[in-house]
């Protein structure tokens, strides 16, 4: 089956509940105001979110992408995923952490779409190469095909655990 193929029922979630606290100094220097990272432009004019969403639109489009954001940001948001036309905003009422954003945008997803396939992004990433990258995206999109759960995250392998941001182990050939 041809990824083309795969792509019929793929969704994409997009991580951008995080409150900015830990780069708020940096930010707030920027853009004169405290924001999220992934709401701001820290090199080449575009937000961390707005590459992000450049590189799901390749594979999925805006009318199956969810961004999920924090709701005292819904202004900030709404103003940059304006260029998005379609996108679905799921707004997070309380910082309850990663795994309660992805379980509400799942929820919206199954809702809409019983049948989804669904690849996850976080949006405050710095991503330098960008083909690596995209060929980790290829390799979600096959994954979700042979997961019970039709879900795959993309991410990057953390050096160590950080107990204050939480963190994901892989299982899998290599895991545990």
């Amino acid at each position: 089956m041809a990824l083309q193929d795969r792509r019929e029922n793929l969704w994409a979630i997009v991580l951008a509940a995080g409150e900015g606290q830990r780069l708020s100094t940096l930010t707030r220097a920027l853009h004169g105001c405290d924001r999220p990272k992934q709401f701001a432009a820290l090199w080449g004019g575009r937000t961390l979110l707005a590459r992000t969403l450049d590189r799901t639109g390749a594979i999925v489009p805006p009318q199956r992408t969810v961004v999920v954001v924090p709701e005292n940001f819904k202004t900030l948001a709404q103003e940059q995923l304006g260029d998005y036309p379609g996108l679905k905003i799921v707004y997070q009422p309380c910082n309850r952490g990663t795994g309660a954003g992805v379980l509400l945008s799942l929820a919206y997803v199954l809702a809409n779409d019983p049948g989804a396939s669904v690849v996850i992004f976080p949006s405050d990433h710095h991503v330098d190469r960008e083909n690596p990258y995209r060929d980790a995206i290829r390799r979600a999109v096959m994954a979700t095909h042979f997961a019970p759960s039709r879900t795959a995250l993309v991410g990057a392998v953390a050096e160590s655990a950080d107990t204050d941001l939480g963190w994901i182990d892989c299982f899998g050939q290599d895991g545990p």
